[in-house]
């Protein structure tokens, strides 16, 4: 029998990998709690179906997840890239750390790796990777996560757009250690990310831009390192920002 009995996947256009991966991973076990009330720090499946097949998840492969929450999409890329893979996933709620562990441990789920503490810096210790996911989402696209990125890689965020007037999710393949091209964009919107658990806000946010009209398969994002504009995160980090070319706008 279906464990995922009650997520709807009918009219996605999905991989079968991914399809397979819901079908052996348990959702319920991660996105309720033994009340039956649903885990709200998680995404929503269908929406993560559709994220990961942006992310183009390969066996074998690194990959570093940006916000566990349930740990439900931890282990959904834990079946996609087999035993032989490892996934680090970081999350900043040590009390949804926590949770999501004993959930990946009771389910038998050994190649994955759950560190509490700040998304935004990544995770240094098992670079590089080959594919990157976030489910929070940053001011800016966050330069340690590029730099923790393998040449030809795949990073999956959410970013708020304002050229575009709305937030969207963005799959960007990384062509040098200088620059980005998107491979998908579809629209999308996930809380903003903070550096601390006392920091977090359970809401979204939209840019202030104007939305405009445009043909989201034809539209491509490229993105260029700019060494001579700076981000801040924290009051101690400042990273180079990226400048983004709106191609087919």
């Amino acid at each position: 029998m279906n464990p995922n009995h009650l997520i709807e996947l009918d009219g996605l256009h999905v991989s079968p990998s991914i399809l397979n991966a819901f079908e052996h991973v348990d959702g319920a076990k991660f996105l309720f709690h033994q009340d039956g009330s649903r885990v709200i720090q998680s995404t929503n499946p269908r929406f993560m179906a559709e994220m990961l097949e942006c992310l183009q998840v390969q066996k074998g492969q690194r990959v570093l997840e940006i916000g566990t929450g349930s740990g439900f999409n931890a282990a959904l890329i834990s079946n996609l890239i087999g035993p032989e893979g490892t996934l680090h996933t970081v999350e900043v709620d040590p009390s949804v750390a926590k949770r999501a562990k004993a959930k990946l441990d009771s389910s038998g789920i050994r190649n994955v790796k759950v560190i509490c503490g700040d998304g935004f810096y990544g995770y240094h210790q098992s670079i590089p990777y080959d594919r990157i996911i976030a489910a929070a989402k940053p001011p800016f696209l966050p330069q340690p996560w590029i730099d923790q990125l393998g040449i030809g890689g795949i990073l999956v965020t959410p970013l708020d757009l304002e050229a575009l007037g709305d937030a969207y999710v963005v799959a960007f393949n990384k062509v040098s250690e200088h620059s980005l091209v998107s491979l998908s964009l579809m629209k999308g919107n996930f809380m903003r990310m903070a550096p601390s658990v006392e920091q977090l806000v359970l809401k979204s946010g939209k840019p202030n831009g104007v939305q405009t009209d445009f043909d989201i398969d034809r539209l491509q994002i490229r993105a260029r390192r700019n060494p001579n504009r700076k981000n801040t995160w924290t009051d101690q980090a400042s990273f180079d920002a990226w400048d983004f070319e709106y191609i087919g706008l």
